[in-house]
């Protein structure tokens, strides 16, 4: 999914011989602000990944996306095809600690009863 998208939409009963770059290339000149469109799959009983009938399409521009939104349909090739909003683009995400904390901080420490009466004086200021 790129990066920018804010709009999101499943499309269901697309003929899985279709190519999603000629799907794509036909969205952006029908709809503005398109940025991608991926082929979603499924597992099969083998545990292998196998193409399904819906695809993801991925909008930058809000008037056209809020269009698609409230029809809850989109055009292709010719026909019209249920859509189902995402809440959210999925983003991968990176996490990284801070620079102070280290793996010592991580450890579990055996704490005495002072230990803990300093924990909660200090929570408390």
């Amino acid at each position: 999914m790129s990066e920018d998208s804010e709009y999101s939409f499943i499309v269901h009963h697309v003929s899985i011989t279709m190519d999603t770059d000629v799907i794509q290339q036909e969205l952006m000149q029908q709809y503005n602000g398109v940025t991608r469109v991926t082929r979603l799959f499924r597992e099969d009983e083998d545990g292998d990944d196998t193409p399904s009938t819906s695809i993801q399409v991925d909008f930058t521009s809000s008037d056209d996306a809020e269009r698609i939104h409230k029809n809850r349909s989109i055009v292709i090739g010719g026909i019209v095809r249920r859509t189902r909003t995402v809440a959210r683009p999925y983003r991968q995400r990176t996490f990284r600690p801070q620079a102070s904390y280290t793996n010592n901080r991580r450890q579990q420490q055996v704490l005495c009863e002072q230990d803990i009466m300093n924990i909660i004086d200090n929570q408390k200021r």
